[in-house]
């Protein structure tokens, strides 16, 4: 996700999202699979540090790996991302905009 649209596009939807998960099974594969049966697709959407800085002025590291997934369905979703320590993307991008 590299342009305003891509993160637009993550913000409307307020996809659950994870800061800093690393590639592969024990990380954005596996909160993927953790998450499975409240997705709207198999699609890992990733935002680098270095994008959220040209876009927002912030001084994350250019390689910080923000992983983000489009649900379908709440459920259980709401508890799950507090007991996993996932955020919305829009929140996340909203308390950037605010600090």
């Amino acid at each position: 996700m590299k342009t305003e649209k891509n993160l637009k596009e993550l913000i409307d939807v307020s996809a659950i999202t994870m800061i800093g998960l690393t590639e592969g099974e024990n990380g954005d594969l596996a909160f993927k699979e953790f998450l499975r049966e409240y997705l709207e697709d198999e699609t890992i959407f990733i935002t680098e540090g270095i994008t959220l800085n040209k876009y927002y002025g912030t001084d994350f590291k250019d390689d910080l790996r923000i992983v983000s997934l489009k649900y379908n369905t709440f459920g259980r979703l709401p508890t799950i991302r507090l007991e996993i320590g996932a955020k919305w993307f829009d929140d996340f991008i909203n308390n950037l905009i605010s600090n």
